[in-house]
This record gives structure tokens, sequence and C-alpha cells, in this order.
């Protein structure tokens, strides 16, 4: 009896990942030998039982590449009788499936898939540069070091400072310690990118392409909702969504990659087991500061060996939200409370409770190039200062009707904020003829830095009297631009954002700053706009680091735009009078949770003022 064809053509490359090994019908073949020598560290080890009356190969057990000593096997001279348990290339000396890892390189595209995984590792080390895809500061190799200590524990680091990276690199020492089999990551869809696009260009990409350079040897598996084109389901479709959910989960990976509301969903439903993995990390893990809610309850019943949260919005001063972010990362310390004891938490017992598993380092001077600050004070134009001035007279009317009606505080609080947002889109263009200064502004900018060599992202926060019609001025003047804003697909992100990344003609990203102020790495930029500003300065300050970050060899030139005489005058008084205050709650709290303690500090008369009220 004579075996051919048990593996495909795929095994002849010289790469290849063990999930694409293709296995054929077992039949009769002229071929009497398999020369294991023609491609000597390529032939896989397979303990396969071959069922003869199926006509199949009906167990694989995936193990190490490596030479067998042999020079061929000899498939003529085995009787019938012990081809339906024969053993090929199973060979059980683990030295020499070390030995064999070694001759691969850092971007060998082999995926190890083996109860054996740690054995076949060689030792990893932070400060042996061939094993990294880039040196390691030393912060990141001290933030590796304290993930890897604590089961339980909450990476707080300036955005900028390889959070992911750290995260990543510590999954890498457990998976080869062979503390972890499994591990999940969690993050914002926004921030997953692609790994495609990654190699393309040959540098990491969001969470799919620094899983892709920085832990090679480590498959990944992506899980996102399944995409309907045009009513046509995807292909493969069952009929049953959570089936066809629940087989991908059952694929085989070290490593499952996925968004907040889809793990959500799924643990819901059952999908998965709840002790399915061993770590799970949470980026931005401020989404679970909620104790409460249907996100947080759903990850806090996984049993994960290892639990750890990457935020760069640390909530240290808000004590229901630190428990609720450690009710997730350290359990049998923080256990559930009645909803009313979660408000009685105190700072000094949550910070007690806390500062050994959280760690926080700030950029310093000498981590990344300066960033250099610019403010443009620009007039209205004629037609922006009727439409403001008129708009400006009915919006302090409805205040004041408001007030004098004996509306409560936060009813004022609401007016007053509605008609600062409605003002401020006047300052940017005029609703008639979108007149605009900052426009001619930031055409002078643009052309300097594409002069220059220099990429440039603007950030806005409005829409149609931001992004949109910015875009449509500036490609009046053969401006060729890009965007990205919130009601993008993932697919139109990740395109634009691999354009800006790589390709010469498109020097400007123009960014809603919801969707573009966090999660990016945009470091190809050193140039910064602002063309209008949010309340929480700190947002502002997040949104820049998409360019000040890690990478970055350039000088990052910030330019904020502000009209005078108008409401973005005396915002910007009110925000310079607190600016002490708003850069110690920085260091104390981190940017977004700013926004909050900012809110408190505006009393009711501070908004009145900016109104004359």
């Amino acid at each position: 009896m004579i075996v051919n064809n048990l593996f495909s053509e795929k095994t002849n490359k010289k790469r290849t990942l063990i999930k694409d090994l293709k296995f054929k019908k077992n039949y009769q073949t002229e071929i009497k030998k398999l020369n294991l020598n023609k491609k000597k560290p390529d032939i896989y080890s397979l303990k396969t039982n071959i069922n003869l009356t199926k006509a199949y190969v009906k167990k694989i057990n995936f193990k190490e590449n490596y030479k067998t000593g042999l020079n061929e096997l000899n498939f003529s001279v085995i009787p019938k009788s012990n081809i339906k348990s024969l053993n090929i290339f199973d060979f059980k000396i683990p030295k020499v499936y070390g030995e064999c890892f070694k001759t691969q390189s850092k971007n060998s595209d082999v995926k190890i898939l083996s109860p054996y995984f740690h054995l076949l590792q060689p030792p990893l080390s932070l400060t042996d540069n061939s094993q990294l895809y880039k040196p390691l500061w030393k912060s990141q190799i001290s933030g590796i070091e304290f993930l890897i200590s604590n089961k339980g524990a909450l990476l707080a680091d300036d955005p900028g400072l390889g959070k992911t990276i750290q995260a990543i690199m510590a999954l890498r020492i457990l998976f080869r310690g062979g503390k972890i089999k499994r591990a999940l990551i969690v993050v914002p869809k926004s921030t997953i990118g692609s790994r495609e696009i990654s190699k393309e260009s040959g540098d990491a990409r969001q969470w799919e392409g620094h899983l892709e350079f920085w832990s090679n040897e480590l498959k990944v598996k992506t899980i996102l909702p399944a995409v309907w084109d045009g009513g046509r389901p995807p292909p493969g479709f069952s009929g049953n969504t959570s089936l066809d959910r629940r087989v991908e989960w059952m694929e085989q990976a070290h490593i499952y990659l996925t968004t907040y509301a889809l793990i959500r969903n799924d643990i819901n439903k059952n999908t998965i087991p709840l002790d399915y993995f061993d770590a799970v990390v949470l980026d931005e893990a401020h989404n679970i500061k909620n104790p409460n809610s249907q996100q947080s309850q759903a990850l806090g019943s996984l049993n994960a060996k290892f639990r750890w949260g990457l935020t760069g919005t640390p909530v240290q001063n808000y004590p229901k939200e630190l428990y609720g972010i450690f009710q997730f990362l350290k359990p049998e310390n923080f256990p559930a409370l009645r909803t009313r004891d979660y408000d009685e938490i105190t700072e000094q017992q949550i910070s007690n409770s806390t500062k050994n598993f959280i760690i926080r380092r700030t950029k310093k001077a000498d981590d990344l190039p300066p960033k250099v600050r610019n403010e443009h004070w620009v007039e209205l134009t004629e037609k922006q200062r009727e439409f403001y001035d008129a708009r400006y007279k009915i919006r302090k009317q409805r205040i004041l009707d408001i007030v004098r009606g004996g509306a409560n505080s936060d009813q004022q609080r609401k007016s007053i904020l509605g008609a600062i947002q409605d003002l401020k889109q006047i300052c940017n263009f005029d609703p008639k003829e979108f007149s605009s200064n900052k426009i001619l502004l930031i055409k002078q900018i643009l052309k300097k830095a594409i002069d220059s060599d220099e990429k440039v992202i603007v950030f806005s926060q409005f829409l149609p009297f931001g992004i949109s019609k910015i875009k449509s001025e500036l490609i009046k003047d053969n401006f060729n631009c890009l965007e990205l804003t919130g009601g993008m697909s993932s697919q139109e992100r990740d395109y634009n954002i691999e354009l800006f990344k790589t390709d010469e003609r498109y020097k400007i990203f123009l960014c809603s700053l919801k969707a573009g102020g966090v999660g990016l790495n945009l470091e190809e930029a050193s140039v910064v706009i602002h063309f209008d500003h949010w309340w929480n300065p700190a947002l502002m300050w997040q949104a820049e680091d998409r360019a000040h970050r890690f990478g970055q060899t350039k000088t990052v030139k910030v330019h904020s735009f502000w009209t005078k005489n108008t409401i973005e005058e005396k915002i910007d008084k009110l925000l310079k009078s607190k600016e002490k205050m708003i850069n110690r709650l920085m260091n104390e709290i981190g940017d977004i949770a700013v926004e909050r303690e900012l809110e408190k500090s505006f009393d009711l008369d501070d908004l009145l003022n900016i109104f004359e009220l």
C-alpha cells in the first residue's frame, strides 16, 4: 500500500501558516518515497492516524518542523495493516525542536499551534534587539515587567509611550513561559487596524499591525461582526449567526482580537466558554468604568488568570469609576457592591487599595522631540460678523428667558452649552457664503508645510461646519486631502490611514476630533492644526499625540485657530484662568476625566458671564 498527497502544495513553500496546511485524501500512487532533504527545515512534524477505510486523515497534532536525521520514508515497504496507525515524523526529542526553531527568522510566517509551544521557543530577551521588531525604551521594559508580575494591573501611561507594545511583549513572555495558552484582547473598533496593510507597508499599524510585527510567532484571530453586502450574507453563512461565531471562536489561535460590543454580545449569548481565555487585555479600559453596565458585567464573568487594562485616561480621583475598573482587574480584592455603596468609596480608600497595581508614566523632555505651540487669532469676515451678532442676540435672549422662567441649573447649563456650540460653528464659517479667515490662514500654513515636505493633521469637532467644508475649500486650491470621520466604515478608515502614512501625494489628513483623536499612530505627521476647540483642552492634547508619539523624529508644530471678539475669545480666557488646575488634573487623573472636573469647576455664573448675564 502506497500513500501520497498527505500534504498539499502549500507545504512546499518556504513560509507556511500552519492554519493553511491542507490535507487531501489518501490514494495509491506510483511514488514510492518521500525525500526529506528537499526542504530541510520545512517538513512539519505531524502525528497522523491514517484511516484507510474512510480514506482521510483522521487526527492531526501539530509540532515544530525539524531535521529528522532520515533521508527518506519508503511507503512501499510498509504493510497495509500498519498504515492504519502510522506515525509520520513523530519524534519526541524536545532539544531537536528548540534547535530547529532558532533557524527561523524573526519575521517567519510560521505559527506554531502546539501544547508544547513554550518548549519550542528560545528564551526571549527584552534587550536583545535581534528578537524585537524595534528596540524597547527603558520605561517600556519596566512596564512589561510590571504587567507580567501582576495578574491584575492597570497600565496608564501617557498616549504615545507604547502601551500596546508593552502589553504584546508581556503576553509573549507569558506564552513562552507556558503560563497561558489563549489570550483575548478587547479594543475599540477604530483601533483594530489591518495586518495586511501593515505587512505591505512594512510598518506596524494599530493592533493587528503591532501584533504582526511584535509577536510574529503567535497566531492571531481577529473576530468582527459578519458583513452583509447589499443584503447578501457573507461567504459561508450557515443561517445561524451565533453558530458561525462559535465556530470562529473555536478556531485555534494564541491571541483573539475583538471589540467591546462583540465580546459583550457573545458572552451574553453563551457563544464562548467563560474559562476559554487565560489572559484578557482591555484597551481603553475606561470603557468598563461603570461596574453596573452590561459591558462590565459580561467581561467580569470571564475566568482569566491574567487581567490587564490599558488607558491613557486614569480616573484615580473618581473612586467609583476606578473601583469599577478594578472590579474586573482584581475581582478577588474588589467585590461587587450595592449601588449606593459605590458612592461612599473615598479617594484615599481607592488610592491605598490600587496604588500597587497601577503604573503611569508621563512624557519627559528627553523621550520625544519637542512640541511647539502657536496660537493664531483672526477676525471674523463681514458675513460671519453679521450672522454671529444676530445669532448671539437671539441665543442670549433665549438664555435670559430660561433664567427668568425659573429653570433649574441643569436646564440653564444645557441652554448655554447649546448656544456656545451654535456660535462656535459660525466662528468657523458663515452659514450662507461659507466665508472664513480661518480658511485663508490654514492654506498659508499648509503650503509652507508641504513645501517643507511635512505632513499635516487638521482636527475639528464639527462636520458640516468643519471637516466637510474645510475639505471642499482646500480641494478648490488643489490640495490633496484625506478625511477620517465617525461615519466611515472600518475599511474606508484603514484605507485612508494607509494612504496618509505611505502615499506622498497626500500630505493633509482632516480628522474629526472624536474619530481621529484617540487610538491612531500618525507619527508621519509633524504639523497639527486645531481648526476649532473643545471645552476640554486635554482632549486636544490627546489628539496632538497622534503625531507626538513613539517613532516621531521631528519637532511637532501645533497651530491653534481662534477668532477675536467672539465666544471663542471668552472661552479661551476662562480656560486660561484655570490652566494651573487643568495641568494638575492631567497629572493626577488623565485627560478624559479632566472634562468632568472642569464642568464641576465652571459654576453657573462662569457660564452666564460668557453671555454677559
